[in-house]
């Protein structure tokens, strides 16, 4: 049986995956730090602006969208809620 996180990797590649191919990036990228259920990621922007080679504000505005169009939740983490 696949993986939730590989499911949701191969729903991105899709046609109907997301239409910019810079949140379809962030998002795959994303995965790589996913446990394999699919439950928890945690990466900074930082660290994902540096392995996708984008800004961190670009980051943000592609995780965002990913976020409005159901592909993300966002939950708060660690005391400072970052």
């Amino acid at each position: 049986m696949e993986d939730a996180k590989y499911q949701w990797i191969n729903a991105i590649r899709t046609k109907s995956g997301p239409e910019s191919p810079i949140t379809r990036l962030v998002l795959i990228m994303l995965s790589v730090h996913m446990k394999t259920d699919g439950s928890d990621c945690f990466p900074s922007t930082r660290l994902l602006a540096k392995e996708t080679g984008l800004t961190e504000r670009s980051v943000c505005t592609h995780i965002e969208k990913a976020v409005a169009d159901g592909w993300l939740q966002k939950r708060q983490k660690g005391i400072s809620g970052q």
